[in-house]
């Protein structure tokens, strides 16, 4: 998650020092220093004074595949329910936030039938809903209990907190998911 980290800072920011990286990443100067040598290599960012995001949508993209690795290796499960906000209202009082193509409707102001991930923070949060919902083979609805710098950027929108944009776009890649990410960011 210390990848993601790194990503996230930069792909919002898009230019930044290595000093406020590593600040606003939390990761360690030697390992951020070996990260960004890969993504130069890649082509996604350029060094100088500061860091620059080079193309957005290839550092997106990129960022989504490493998202899909990390998605392989974390505690989560699915579940479904009728009406996703019957499921919305148990996090009423709970730390989360929300990402996945219901997010992106709510953005767009499109039907809101699909998928939604919810990440918690908190282990005793994450086992109570796990508890509370049927886990299932498949669903809608996916629970991770997650690093809680996923908050970085992070937003209301019709009182939902929801995942930055860039988070938003890398989420839909890493889950496959077609998305005009151009009209996503404006």
């Amino acid at each position: 998650m210390k990848k993601e980290r790194i990503l996230r800072v930069l792909g919002m920011k898009r230019v930044v020092s290595f000093g406020d990286l590593v600040r606003e990443s939390n990761v360690s100067k030697s390992y951020l220093s070996e990260f960004l040598k890969v993504l130069r290599e890649r082509g996604l960012i350029l060094m100088g004074e500061s860091i620059k995001v080079t193309d957005l949508m290839e550092f997106l993209r990129f960022w989504g595949e490493e998202k899909r690795k990390i998605l392989k290796r974390i505690n989560s499960f699915l579940t479904d329910t009728l009406f996703i906000n019957d499921f919305l209202s148990v996090l009423s009082n709970k730390d989360y936030v929300l990402s996945g193509q219901f997010v992106e409707n709510l953005i767009t102001k499109q039907s809101s039938g699909v998928s939604l991930w919810v990440y918690v923070f908190d282990e005793n949060t994450y086992l109570e809903l796990m508890r509370g919902f049927s886990k299932k083979r498949s669903g809608r609805i996916k629970v991770m209990f997650y690093d809680d710098h996923i908050k970085y950027g992070s937003s209301f929108l019709q009182g939902y907190r929801i995942v930055a944009l860039e988070q938003l776009a890398a989420d839909l890649i890493a889950e496959g998911i077609f998305t005009d990410i151009k009209v996503l960011l404006k």
